[in-house]
């Protein structure tokens, strides 16, 4: 049982941080299009 909360609580830590990461590249990108 303790693992499947772990597992569970994991993937939501790395679904959160690639959103995080995505959300930071979708500026960058914006910013260099906004530049050029």
């Amino acid at each position: 049982m303790i693992k499947q909360i772990f597992f569970y609580f994991s993937i939501r830590g790395i679904l959160l941080a690639l959103s995080c990461i995505n959300d930071q590249i979708s500026t960058i990108l914006k910013q260099r299009n906004n530049r050029a």
